[in-house]
């Protein structure tokens, strides 16, 4: 496997594992009150640690790849702790 090829699988793996990341972060979302929640919030946290992981490798290997991690980390971050419920937790 020449290094271009090597390059575009990485690149290509990064970019599907942020992808897959997101996801994770809409399903356990999505399932936050069923029966199957704990299952769903397994997956999300290990979707959390890959897609750290890849972020780190990106900012390893250079170029811009790094920003996809960078974009996906804060939004799984906002996405596990969003309350959508509409309730207010306190009043000023």
């Amino acid at each position: 496997m020449s290094h271009d090829q090597f390059e575009s699988t990485v690149t290509f793996a990064i970019l599907t594992m942020q992808l897959l990341a997101v996801v994770a972060v809409i399903v356990a979302r999505v399932r936050y009150r069923s029966s199957v929640s704990p299952a769903f919030q397994a997956i999300f946290f290990l979707a959390l640690l890959v897609a750290g992981s890849t972020a780190m490798i990106s900012v390893a290997m250079g170029g811009g790849l790094w920003m996809a991690g960078a974009v996906t980390l804060p939004l799984m971050a906002v996405g596990a702790t969003i309350d959508l419920t509409g309730h207010a937790i306190g009043t000023f």
